[in-house]
């Protein structure tokens, strides 16, 4: 909770003000496709970064006529060190996804949609909008692994 959503909550906190001085500002927080698709065995994660899309997607509106700006990147499995953090039954790291997104990429894309003015950046956009999409609609089981 500490980090997932509290560090949101007062990342913003202490921008917020700053911006309204200013006249304007975007603030982009990070969530997960977690916080859009719910995974099994992972009710906290899930529920701490439905709270951050939440929370950012209701200030982008709250505050879109003073020029305050709020982005929401939702990453799937992107290439990063947390994997080799992630315990496994038998006490080994994970292993990095086979569909897992270069983070240089992921940093690539989620930069271009900002700058474009996206609220909601699901990266990488494929397969995770297919996802997302039939999770919403209701045609496609949520496998455990993300």
């Amino acid at each position: 909770m500490d980090t997932n959503l509290w560090s949101v909550i007062y990342g913003v906190h202490a921008t917020l003000p700053i911006m309204l001085k200013q006249g304007l500002g975007h603030i982009v927080n990070t969530s997960s496709l977690a916080g859009l698709v719910p995974y099994p065995m992972q009710v906290i994660y899930d529920a701490t970064k439905y709270a951050v899309v939440g929370l950012s997607e209701s200030l982008r509106y709250e505050y879109a006529e003073k020029e305050i700006r709020f982005s929401v990147i939702c990453p799937g499995d992107i290439i990063t060190p947390i994997f080799s953090k992630i315990v496994d039954s038998e006490g080994s790291g994970a292993e990095i996804p086979e569909n897992g997104y270069p983070v240089g990429e992921a940093v690539s894309y989620s930069l271009d949609k900002v700058s474009e003015g996206h609220g909601r950046i699901i990266v990488p956009e494929q397969p995770n909008n297919d996802i997302y999409g039939g999770y919403i609609l209701g045609n496609q089981q949520v496998e455990e692994s993300s």
